[in-house]
């Protein structure tokens, strides 16, 4: 009998959703910062929000901050009659399944996958953008994919235009890197659902498409802060 309630205990605070976002900015009138989130939804219909692995205080906030970024369509008035639970749900079921986004033509409503590192289209070059060659190459490399790293650091807009080399390598030595995700190679839908639709349209004109990528197997996209960076690639010899 204990065995079965120690079981059905368990159960209950295992997640039976989980979906993960993006927040590209801060939020202060729902006082939320920019970064990674994760919605949790259990058996017994309570959510719970996470930010780097730690549980907010105010999920309703998160929902806020959620809804007004991604354009989900909840009213104010909506936060104030629907309960947590309740938000929670349907914002959970409306990331996992893609928003209806409405072109403003007359046209059909049509679902748009929701990019979980939604690009802006802004491109920044690096003066040593060959520092990054190595490590994204030798560590994030996944054959027949593209995979999508951001760099992290406090002094990248010096790391831009720096005076010197040397100047330029005391910075890089201090950024670190993370996944966000990949999709396979030429599965264009795929990486839209990564950095959105608009982004790879840009990609694929000024690299993908051409004629130079013809025997591109695999690539690394790098990213600061939302904004793209550089690439590396491969052939897979």
């Amino acid at each position: 009998m204990k065995n079965k309630e120690f079981l059905e205990k368990k159960s209950s605070t295992e997640p039976t959703e989980v979906v993960t976002v993006i927040l590209s900015g801060n939020h202060k009138t729902f006082k939320t910062e920019s970064g990674d989130y994760r919605l949790e939804r259990y058996k017994d219909s309570k959510i719970k929000a996470f930010k780097d692995d730690q549980v907010c205080s105010n999920t309703k906030n998160v929902l806020r901050a959620i809804n007004k970024e991604y354009k989900l369509g909840f009213t104010s008035g909506d936060f104030k009659k629907m309960h947590t639970t309740k938000l929670g749900k349907e914002i959970i079921e409306k990331m996992k399944g893609g928003v209806l986004q409405d072109p403003g033509n007359g046209q059909k409503l049509t679902k748009e996958k929701i990019a979980i590192y939604k690009a802006n289209g802004k491109h920044v070059s690096c003066y040593y953008s060959e520092m990054f060659y190595e490590t994204l190459g030798d560590n994030f490399q996944r054959d027949d994919s593209i995979v999508i790293v951001e760099v992290i650091g406090e002094n990248f807009e010096n790391f831009i235009n720096p005076e010197t080399k040397t100047e330029a390598y005391k910075i890089f030595e201090n950024f670190s890197f993370k996944e966000i995700g990949y999709a396979n190679y030429g599965d264009w839908n795929d990486l839209s659902s990564i950095v959105g639709e608009d982004e790879v349209k840009n990609l694929r004109k000024i690299y993908f498409d051409c004629d130079g990528y013809k025997n591109v197997t695999w690539a690394v996209l790098l990213y600061y802060n939302f904004t793209f960076v550089t690439l590396v690639t491969g052939d897979g010899q």
